[in-house]
């Protein structure tokens, strides 16, 4: 008997395709969707402005955030 692997990428595609499609016709018809875009501007450029200032000011800071963006390398 062969059993079937959920395709779960698939599953989580059309799960966000549908949540982001809800999302934005409420928030079209409620006349926020200019609210919510400049959110999602503003956050953006939030956290680039905190990512070059700890790179920037180097030390413990800036290497925290280079690590948890950089893989390990297997020693």
């Amino acid at each position: 008997m062969r059993r079937y692997k959920v395709q779960w990428g698939a599953f989580a595609a059309f799960f966000v395709i549908g949540f982001g499609a809800s999302l934005l016709s409420f928030l079209y018809a409620r006349d926020l969707l200019a609210y919510y875009g400049i959110g999602v501007f503003l956050g953006f450029f939030a956290n680039m402005a905190v990512r070059v200032a700890a790179i920037t000011l180097g030390g413990k800071l800036g290497d925290g955030l280079l690590e948890i963006s950089a893989f390990r390398d297997r020693k």
